[in-house]
């Protein structure tokens, strides 16, 4: 029992236990940001492809920023979805690591906000009242 004791009790052990514990939370962390980052890019699209046509708009020009660098398929998804809706626009795709992951696309007037930083920010301001 003596034995059983001094491995609890020694420091390395617990130094140990905690470093597993932190790795195993900084991981977790990242694959749940990479899982919102494609359900908050897969709303956003599906949003865009259920917009009532718009009469009298033209929209020339279509500026997607993506809080990380997009896949290959998730851009030529990108472009095929505002080619459907939106055929005469120049597509331009940049990169804003301030968004913290997720999609701000913005066509003519119209601004889809589905970045990372923004939903936090709305559920921080939606849980404070």
């Amino acid at each position: 029992m003596d034995g059983l004791t001094r491995v609890f009790t020694d420091g390395n052990v617990l130094m140990k236990i905690v470093f597993l514990q932190v790795a195993v939370a900084v991981f977790i962390i990242f694959v749940l940001k990479k899982l919102l980052e494609r359900e908050l890019f897969m709303s956003m699209l599906e949003k865009v492809a259920h917009l009532p046509t718009l009469q009298g708009e033209c929209v020339d020009d279509i500026v997607v920023v993506a809080g990380g660098k997009l896949t290959g398929d998730e851009e030529f998804r990108l472009r095929m979805t505002m080619k459907e809706k939106f055929p005469q626009a120049d597509v331009t795709v940049g990169e804003d690591r301030s968004l913290w992951g997720g999609v701000v696309l913005r066509a003519g007037d119209h601004v889809f906000d589905f970045s990372l930083r923004t939903k936090i920010g709305q559920l921080l301001k939606f849980s404070n009242t």
